[in-house]
């Protein structure tokens, strides 16, 4: 099985998607600490690793969040990764019941190719951020 940096969550996205790839920028730009690393869904590590969790199916649907032995789909990934970026959403889930905050993600993720329809542009990280790209 593929191994990650310790101490580090590991960002696992759908490297086609560009909603996906300017939700990365967002975490580069935003990531002060150089907390998470990163790994498109159809590298071959990502694939191994997404297989001995059973969730091959659900790649190109969510982003997933590893850290420390424990993965986070949906909307759970996505407060993880705005609380390690500093961002006070955690107290959202609390109040929105996680239903209803899968159910909004679900709707967004389902339509984020047409959200993204006029940015097409890609990463091109520098030689500091290319090093946490798995």
């Amino acid at each position: 099985m593929t191994v990650f940096p310790d101490n580090h969550p590991v960002l696992i996205y759908d490297g086609d998607c560009s909603f996906c790839n300017y939700w990365v920028q967002f975490v580069l730009q935003k990531d002060k600490r150089n907390r998470f690393y990163f790994l498109n869904s159809r590298k071959e590590e990502a694939v191994q690793f997404l297989a001995a969790f059973d969730l091959s199916d659900i790649t190109s649907q969510t982003v997933i969040v590893y850290n420390e032995d424990k993965l986070y789909l949906y909307s759970d990934a996505v407060l993880f990764i705005m609380k390690e970026l500093g961002y006070g959403l955690r107290f959202f889930g609390y109040i929105i019941p996680k239903f209803l905050r899968d159910g909004l993600y679900n709707r967004v993720a389902k339509h984020r190719y047409k959200i993204t329809m006029w940015n097409r542009d890609c990463i091109v990280p520098d030689e500091e951020q290319k090093k946490r790209f798995l």
